[in-house]
């Protein structure tokens, strides 16, 4: 195997975080969910197996990592999850917490895996 080849390419992805799969389609639909209620999404764009987001013209790289909240229903619980996730399930995903973004956040939730 050519040394290239030899790394490893890790996605770290904060749930919620829309950025890292931001691109034309996923803004549409983004704002079609953000602004209409569910009975209005299902009148104005009916698909067979619910509201789904269009394929991304750029793709998702490396192995996909998403950081999570270990219990999202108690925000007393404080803790960190990493789950490895294929690109095409997390592409399918539609995330819209932008204060989630910030590399504070990353780091955050790294470190504390780490136990730092």
């Amino acid at each position: 195997m050519p040394s290239f080849q030899t790394g490893l390419f890790l996605n770290i992805v904060n749930e919620g975080d829309p950025v890292t799969l931001i691109q034309p389609e996923y803004v549409k639909s983004l704002i079609i969910f953000l602004t209409h209620n569910a009975s209005e999404i299902e009148k104005k764009y009916p698909q067979p197996d619910g509201f789904t987001i269009r394929d991304p013209i750029l793709r998702v790289s490396g192995s996909c990592v998403v950081l999570r909240d270990i219990d999202c229903d108690d925000v007393e619980v404080k803790g960190w999850d990493a789950v490895a996730v294929p690109a095409e399930k997390l592409e399918a995903k539609l995330f819209g917490n932008t204060s989630i973004h910030r590399m504070k956040h990353y780091l955050e939730r790294v470190e504390n895996l780490r136990g730092l």
